[in-house]
Formats: structure tokens, C-alpha cells, sequence
């Protein structure tokens, strides 16, 4: 069936269809995939189902749905993805944003107040999606965001002017840059935590395309951890939260290394919505309800 340069959006969603299904993809994902890469709303869709497209249209829909069948995510075809309702510019140098990760915003607001003139740090920041909403969340707040990429903090620093977020960023690996005498209040990461052996069990769209620098760590996956452990401590105070985001079977693991490392602190996991471990939380020895 070949795509008809006057083609109804109805025809071309026939035609996207047929066109998956041969490569081996699902044709029900056809109408999600083609409201993407058009830009449509569900009401958009309905309103122009019998209106043929324009040829720019139809060029980039072909375009887009063969970079689609060679299993490159179409976060990346149309340069951005969504995260907590807003879009956010990502690249292949940045990891795309996993709904999961928002849980770390959730837990900072039931343990935190918003009105809290907090320093906040994010490391491993990626697209900036973590600082940006914490920054949007505790307005009064500093915010600080590392990652050790470069083209990855271009992409942050993109992100944060869009949503007027004044975020200072730095190139660093996890901590290293850091000034020493730097202390937090609330710090957040969603490092690289796939061990090397399950790269195989991966999608094809995230081991062909997404960074790998960002995805996987050493020491089954817990390198990162052990790092952040050795470094966390002189950066903060007795009344400081850490925040991390870990593989749904890391839980133990990772509450022991800060169990070990901040002896007298709160270490507790904490689920996502799917009832798997995805959340470390390390309470401070103090409260950070008195901060102003």
C-alpha cells in the first residue's frame, strides 16, 4: 500500500498500520506514534481524521515511522518527551525521562514544605527534569545540578530557560567538582544503575540509543551507589534528605551501603506505583521544618 501525496490523515493511519505491522511493531500503536510525530491532540486527531495532510506532513511521517520500525525511540525522533505532564528537550546524550522518576518530587513534597528556602542538589541531572521541577516546587530554593556530561547540561540548561528556572549547573563527576564546604539540604540522583549482565535484557530502542554512560554501573549495578556513599557525607548537614532512585531488586543493597556509610540516619525503601522498590530514602538526625 503506498502512502497517496493528497492522503487523509484517516488514509495515512490505514497506511501507518499496515506499514508497522510489516516491520514486526505493534498497529495499534499507529495513532499514538502518528499523534506524536504530527503534534495532535485527541481533539486534533478527530477534528482532522478526513483532511489530508500537507506534503511536509506526509515527508516527516514517513520519515519518522522508518526511524521507528529500527527501534529509535520517538522521544528522540521528535526531540523531546513528556515528564509530569510537561516536555521536556532531550537528545541521545540524555537518558528519556521515566514517569517512575517523578516519585523522587513526590517524596520531596510529603517530607518537605514548599514555602522551605532549601539548597537542593541533583546529581547525574541528565535532561535537568529533577532540578527543574524541584525548582518549580520549592521556589525559594538554590538549586544546584551536576552531570558529567557536557552535551547533556546544554540540553539542562535548555530546559531550565524554558521554564524560567534559575539552576546552576556544573560539570562534574557525580561530586568531584564540587565545592568541599558545599552542604544541602535536600539531595536528589538517578544514576546509572543496570548492571553490565542485564545490558542483553534491555529493549533494542534503549541499548541502540540511549547513552550508556547514563544506564549502566559496575559492581552489579551498585558503583554509584558506593560512590555517592563515600562523597554524600561531607555535603551534608544533620537535618538533610537524600533522595535516590534504584533497579526495583537493589532495595537491600542499597539501604545497607548508606546504613553503613550515614550510621544514625533513617534509611528506609520505598515503592512505586507498580508495588516495586524504587525509591532509597536517607532522613537526617534533625528536622528540616524549622528552616526558613
Amino acid at each position: 500500500m503506498d502512502l497517496a501525496s493528497n492522503a487523509s490523515l484517516r488514509e495515512v493511519h490505514q497506511w501507518s498500520r499496515h506499514f508497522l505491522e510489516r516491520h514486526g511493531h505493534d498497529p495499534a500503536s499507529s495513532q499514538h506514534l502518528l499523534q506524536w510525530l504530527l503534534d495532535m491532540t485527541l481533539t486534533d486527531w478527530v477534528f482532522r481524521l478526513n483532511q489530508p495532510l500537507s506534503s511536509d506532513e506526509l515527508a516527516w511521517v514517513h520519515q519518522g515511522l522508518k526511524r521507528l520500525v529500527e527501534d529509535e525511540p520517538i522521544q528522540y525522533i521528535v526531540g523531546y518527551g513528556e515528564f509530569m505532564g510537561d516536555r521536556f528537550k532531550v537528545t541521545p546524550s540524555t537518558l528519556i525521562p521515566r514517569e517512575e522518576t517523578s516519585g523522587l518530587i513526590q517524596i520531596a513534597q510529603e517530607l518537605l514544605s514548599c514555602e522551605q528556602s532549601l539548597t537542593i542538589l541533583d546529581i547525574g541531572t541528565g535532561s535537568g527534569i529533577l532540578a527543574i521541577q524541584l525548582a518549580r516546587t520549592f521556589k525559594q530554593a538554590q538549586v544546584t545540578a551536576l552531570d558529567i556530561s557536557i552535551d547533556a547540561l546544554e540540553v539542562a540548561k535548555e530546559n531550565a530557560e524554558q521554564y524560567g528556572c534559575q539552576i546552576h549547573f556544573l560539570e562534574s563527576d557525580l561530586c568531584q567538582e564540587l565545592d568541599p564546604h558545599s552542604k544541602f539540604d535536600l539531595i536528589v540522583s538517578n544514576p546509572p544503575y543496570i548492571s553490565l549482565a542485564e545490558k542483553g535484557e534491555m529493549d533494542a530502542s534503549v541499548r541502540q540509543y540511549e547513552p550508556p554512560s547514563a544506564l549502566y554501573a559496575d559492581q552489579h549495578g551498585l558503583y554509584y551507589y558506593y560512590q555517592l556513599a563515600e562523597q554524600l557525607p561531607k555535603h551534608i548537614q544533620d537535618t538533610s534528605l537524600i533522595l535516590l532512585e534504584i533497579g526495583y531488586h537493589q532495595g537491600p543493597a542499597v539501604q545497607a551501603i548508606f546504613q553503613d556509610a550515614l550510621a544514625g540516619r533513617r534509611v528506609s525503601i520505598r515503592q512505586d506505583w507498580n508495588g516495586l522498590d524504587r525509591y532509597v530514602i536517607i532522613e537526617g538526625v534533625g528536622s528540616l521544618e524549622d528552616k526558613s
